[in-house]
């Protein structure tokens, strides 16, 4: 084909290895005139067999890295749901008090958006008495890196006192920083009876 066509032919080519493995080959075959005006054919052939194990290697890690990364999504969006769904209010804040999370159930109580605190300190967003309070338990469990357990009184958006038991406690995120996550389970109802006992 090189010959009759006169142009540079690529193609693949297989023979097998001194050790019986296929050695892989790129072979260019094209027209070449002699002094006296012949027409020959020449050729040159690159072994390409560590460059297609090396480009088997990185589809087989990318298809491994795609897979890991499905699942992470999927974890992501399973978490995502279990805490939005959870009666509890969730929240995580960063060292410096600021929200970086809160569930459904904390926007539901003091009646804002899902992003609404997100970068901003109870300061910020709630009465200076209160605030103080989630404040100094906040602190109490950065300094001592333990679960802190405490009964708080909040109110809801519609002004309702509650009662609320909440853990907090400390975690690494992914880039090293200690980050402050609390649970707060609402006891006002349980309160209420046991007083009423």
């Amino acid at each position: 084909l090189a010959q009759q066509g006169g142009d540079p032919v690529e193609s693949a080519e297989v023979t097998p290895g001194p050790n019986g493995e296929d050695i892989h080959w790129k072979s260019y075959k094209f027209p070449l005139r002699d002094q006296s005006g012949s027409l020959m054919l020449a050729g040159i052939s690159v072994d390409v067999t560590g460059d297609l194990k090396k480009e088997a290697q990185l589809e087989s890690a990318l298809r491994e890295t795609s897979m890991l990364a499905k699942g992470l999504q999927a974890s992501q969006f399973l978490l995502q749901k279990f805490l939005d769904v959870s009666p509890n209010r969730i929240f995580l804040k960063a060292q410096d008090g600021r929200y970086v999370f809160y569930n459904r159930s904390f926007a539901s109580q003091y009646g804002i958006g899902q992003k609404e605190w997100i970068g901003r300190a109870d300061h910020d967003v709630l009465p200076k008495e209160i605030a103080d309070r989630f404040r100094e338990s906040d602190r109490l469990a950065l300094d001592r890196g333990e679960v802190i357990e405490a009964v708080e009184q909040s109110r809801n958006s519609d002004g309702a006192i509650l009662t609320l038991k909440t853990l907090r406690f400390t975690y690494k995120d992914a880039d090293g920083r200690t980050m402050l996550a609390g649970v707060a389970i609402d006891i006002t109802e349980e309160v209420k009876r046991q007083e009423a006992l």
